[in-house]
């Protein structure tokens, strides 16, 4: 460990070490350059270790601040108000864009409930379908749940003021079809019923014998 002191000393003719007063011991220890005393009390001596420890932990901090510089810099040079005006216009952008977005999707809502709410109509035909549509949209119904507040009475009414563009679900009864006129060019049929009226000299109408008819069909019919 102290092999560099050997050199301070020198050595006998027997090869031992010369012995050396404080003085010399002194005086050979200023004149060697390579050699530097300190009191370790003083805190005057760092090891190599630590003093290479504390070589690359100060080139570190001064990396770090190079790069701190640099930093520090980029951002002297950058727009600063122009970087905010962008982020603002795309800020405006998407909420512009997300709330276009959720209208169409309610509208888009909002009419598949509307037609499938009508669809329930017996429309007379297309025609009117679509009328009603578009008059039922234009009122804007409010909706709560699957509901149109005052729909039910909106489709009344229009039933009520527009029969003929809807199909009734019982349809009135229709008159038969009346006798057809008499040809005078043609003589008028008679009937021959098997059991003879009561006064042979009243002829029976043609109701008459028709019922009679329906209600024997053995009777025979002839003409005159």
């Amino acid at each position: 460990m102290y092999e560099y002191l050997k050199k301070l000393f020198g050595t006998t003719d027997d090869g031992q070490p010369e012995a050396l007063t404080f003085d010399q011991l002194t005086a050979k220890i200023e004149a060697e350059s390579g050699i530097k005393l300190v009191n370790l009390s003083d805190g005057g001596y760092v090891s190599k270790d630590k003093f290479d420890a504390k070589v690359t932990e100060l080139e570190g901090v001064q990396q770090q601040l190079t790069d701190a510089n640099a930093t520090i810099q980029s951002y002297k040079d950058m727009d600063i108000e122009g970087i905010k005006k962008s982020a603002a216009d795309w800020e405006e952008k998407y909420n512009t864009d997300t709330a276009a977005l959720q209208q169409k999707l309610a509208d888009q809502e909002y009419e598949f409930a509307a037609r499938s709410y009508l669809s329930a109509f017996p429309y007379a035909n297309d025609l009117v379908k679509d009328a009603v549509f578009a008059q039922f949209m234009a009122k804007e119904f409010k909706r709560e749940g699957e509901k149109f507040l005052g729909a039910d009475d909106f489709m009344a009414e229009i039933q009520k003021n527009n029969p003929t563009g809807f199909v009734s679900a019982d349809p009135a009864p229709q008159d038969p079809p009346a006798d057809p006129p008499a040809d005078p060019a043609k003589p008028k049929p008679s009937f021959a019923p098997t059991d003879p009226p009561a006064d042979p000299k009243k002829r029976r109408t043609l109701s008459e014998l028709m019922k009679l008819k329906n209600e024997h069909p053995e009777a025979k019919i002839s003409y005159d």
